[in-house]
């Protein structure tokens, strides 16, 4: 007699009460993994814990308590503001369970989908701070935190519409996908705001200025304080449509991402197939350059197309006099990979910056000495770690 299936409610409970940082990481990828192939029953049979669990080590405070972060000058305010990185993303894998657990009976099944999707992002994005402190000789819960952003959810409890309002968006980081997400709220009830407050102002035969006044001081803020982020959102929300209809499209692990060729799609598709067949959920994976001297663009978005692998360097995209420079983590954190996947595909380019320069031979040496090749095609290389006796 078989088992009953695990019900995604129970995976999502069990999950939110995982307090150990990197037993959290992997129980929110698990459980989206599990859901996107069918081994849970879609039934939302348990409630969801009033309060998600933490690390027992973690000391929590009120927000007006929080010790003040200082200049960035020193080594103790850089680790003071990567641990307040790491809790947000901490807390944000707890919000998107939460979401999906506490509201997913009474939405639709993309619903549920996509939160379980953003707590596994969330889970990655913390995993790569987590690092990034231990490289600094700190950890999570070295510090003090605040609870802000439960304390919120908690007060959201009842209203999913509130919730998708106020927490997820409002209280994070701005972003493309936050302001894709909420913008048409935030920032109309901003507008109106404005608007109301210079029509007091205005003399009576001017107050029909105060609506466009109002849109052009908010539309203005948001160039000056985030023009990139901006006109990415711009580019998404306009071309989105035009690229779903016509554009080729790669699908892999439940996400699609237009790649605007049929051919180079199915160059993607095979990589893809390679690295599944030389992985396993929770490997480590690094995506770049194969000439590792310079910082040319790489195929970054392999990372968003693989969301059961962990990146295994914080250096996802190949910055000039970083991800190159002499002394820098790249090449340790190479050492310890699962897996490469590089490309010379952009080694052609030449931009009038210093991506063009070589910088340390320190990770590609790491490259030839540790790992072999895996699988080859005509612009792609897949290495993995050598065995006992070979040599890269």
């Amino acid at each position: 007699m078989t088992s009953p299936r695990r019900t995604v409610a129970q995976a999502i409970r069990e999950a939110l009460l995982t307090g150990e940082p990197t037993a959290k990481v992997f129980a929110a990828r698990q459980v989206a993994r599990d859901r996107r192939l069918g081994r849970l029953a879609c039934e939302f049979d348990v409630a969801m814990p009033d309060r998600p669990a933490l690390p027992a080590s973690l000391e929590l405070l009120p927000p007006s308590q929080m010790p003040k972060r200082g200049k960035m000058g020193s080594q103790r305010n850089r680790i003071a503001l990567w641990h307040a990185l790491a809790h947000i993303e901490f807390a944000a894998i707890d919000l998107a369970l939460d979401m999906a657990g506490r509201f997913g009976a009474a939405m639709e099944r993309a619903f549920v989908d996509d939160f379980l999707s953003v707590a596994a992002d969330e889970a990655m994005h913390f995993a790569l701070i987590a690092r990034k402190l231990e490289a600094l000789d700190s950890r999570y819960g070295a510090l003090p935190v605040h609870d802000g952003l439960w304390s919120a959810a908690q007060d959201t409890a009842h209203d999913v519409a509130a919730r998708l309002a106020i927490v997820p968006m409002v209280l994070q980081r701005p972003s493309p996908n936050h302001l894709k997400f909420v913008g048409c709220y935030v920032f109309a009830v901003a507008t109106i705001a404005v608007a109301v407050a210079l029509g007091r102002r205005l003399p009576l035969a001017r107050r029909h200025l105060a609506a466009p006044l109002a849109l052009v001081a908010v539309v203005g803020l948001l160039f000056a304080v985030a023009p990139h982020h901006l006109g990415r959102f711009t580019v998404d929300a306009f071309g989105a449509r035009a690229a779903t209809w016509s554009t080729p499209s790669v699908t892999h692990a439940g996400r699609t991402l237009p790649v605007g060729d049929a051919d180079f799609a199915a160059d993607l598709e095979d990589v893809l197939a390679a690295v599944d067949e030389h992985t396993d959920p929770g490997d480590t994976v690094f995506v770049g350059p194969l000439d590792l001297t310079r910082t040319n663009y790489s195929e970054t978005f392999l990372y968003f197309l693989l969301p059961d692998l962990v990146p295994a360097s914080r250096h996802l995209e190949m910055n000039p006099g970083l991800a190159n420079r002499d002394g820098g983590p790249l090449a340790d954190e190479l050492h310890d990979a699962d897996l490469l996947v590089l490309t010379d595909r952009f080694d052609g380019w030449s931009e009038p910056n210093a991506s063009v320069e070589p910088g340390s031979p320190e990770p590609a040496r790491v490259v030839a000495e540790r790992f072999c090749p895996a699988w080859a095609a005509e612009r792609h290389q897949i290495l993995v770690p050598c065995e006992p006796g070979e040599q890269g």
